[in-house]
């Protein structure tokens, strides 16, 4: 057993949902009027891993050393698991919110591509590391990917229609408080 499971462990304790938490209808109305691409995280994820295992495959097929520095196995065994179990038991844990779970997952995973990004921009510039141009590519190409997203749909979730659209997320008076004031505002 590892030395870090038992405290990883203690840190789900305090996620416990209790009476503070909104109901995950609540939550998500609110997701997606604030943030509507909330819920890309969990699908960008499961497009990553399998273009990682589709890639790692190919690799190791043509026998390419290259495939372990692709992406690690046993990385992308952690993000399936946080993709399929950690994101059902986040589900749970937000009070049936579907989108906050893909929110936090999504996150852990951009930082992780950001993080990959730079070291192999590190590695190939600095060490003339050739092995690392396939990960450099595919990961800055997902990190692409993912600023188009954000960008396209702050936009939109900043326009008068969308406000409007948002009205027929539910009766929550937190809702109607953000957005009447905003369609009001734009005329």
């Amino acid at each position: 057993m590892n030395l870090k499971d038992p405290f990883l462990a203690c840190l789900v304790v305090p996620l416990l949902p209790g009476p503070s938490l909104a109901c995950g209808g609540c939550t998500d109305a609110v997701l997606l009027m604030t943030l509507p691409r909330a819920g890309f995280g969990i699908l960008l994820l499961w497009l990553w891993l399998l273009t990682m295992f589709a890639t790692r495959w190919r690799l190791r097929r043509g026998d390419s050393r290259n495939a372990a520095s692709v992406v690690r196995g046993r990385t992308l065994a952690v993000f399936a698991a946080l993709g399929s179990v950690g994101y059902i038991g986040l589900t749970f844990l937000t009070g049936g919110s579907l989108l906050l779970p893909s929110l936090v997952i999504g996150f852990a995973w951009v930082v992780y591509l950001a993080i990959r990004v730079v070291v192999n921009v590190v590695r190939f510039v600095c060490k003339r590391d050739s092995g690392s141009r396939m990960p450099l590519v595919i990961h800055s190409a997902f990190l692409m990917l993912i600023i188009v997203l954000i960008a396209y749909y702050q936009t939109k979730a900043n326009t008068r229609d969308h406000c409007i659209g948002c009205l027929r997320f539910g009766h929550h008076t937190q809702l109607f408080s953000k957005i009447m004031p905003r369609i009001v505002a734009d005329g």
